[in-house]
């Protein structure tokens, strides 16, 4: 019987060596050693404040909520929201023409890269669908708000003491 013996020689053994200690080109590294940012849905969610919303009796159809959307990222939109205090939240669309308003529902309302949303009456609102109880002037009312980002944010919805946009009274 007949045997071989593999020679290699010493620049082919340092090549494959390194081959097998190195990631191949292109690939990320990561010290397992250095701490990692917790990735949570708020901590790249846009900013909300000045959430109000108008006072509703219990199992009302339909309530209006108003909030002010600052995004200091990428352009996102707005695609969703929810609240254990109504049966469902639709985001709605107002259209004003010389003829006057139209409301339609809509998928998403777009927030723009580094920039303000205000919701009101006549642009963009947050509709409450069949409050779950009275919504009182004083009370807070939470939603959490869904971007096709993937983040969200939970806003506190004031329930301001009389009907209308609060955008209008410069709230």
């Amino acid at each position: 019987m007949k045997t071989h013996t593999l020679r290699l020689r010493l620049p082919t053994l340092v090549s494959l060596a390194l081959a097998l200690a190195l990631p191949p080109a292109g690939c990320a590294t990561v010290d397992a050693a250095a701490p990692q940012a917790a990735a949570t849905p708020e901590a790249a969610a846009p900013e909300a404040s000045g959430g109000r919303i108008q006072p509703a009796a219990a199992g009302q159809f339909e309530t209006w909520a108003y909030v002010t959307i600052r995004n200091a990222g990428a352009a996102d939109a707005l695609v969703g929201a929810q609240s254990p205090d109504a049966a469902s939240v639709v985001l709605r669309a107002t259209i004003v023409t010389d003829a006057g308003r139209t409301v339609r529902s809509v998928a998403a309302i777009p927030v723009p890269a580094r920039g303000v949303l205000v919701l009101g009456a006549d642009t963009y609102f947050l509709a409450f669908i069949q409050a779950r109880h009275a919504f009182v002037p004083g009370q807070h009312i939470q939603a959490t708000l869904r971007f096709t980002s993937g983040a969200q944010r939970v806003v506190d919805f004031l329930v301001a003491d009389r009907e209308g946009d609060p955008a209008d009274a410069g709230q």
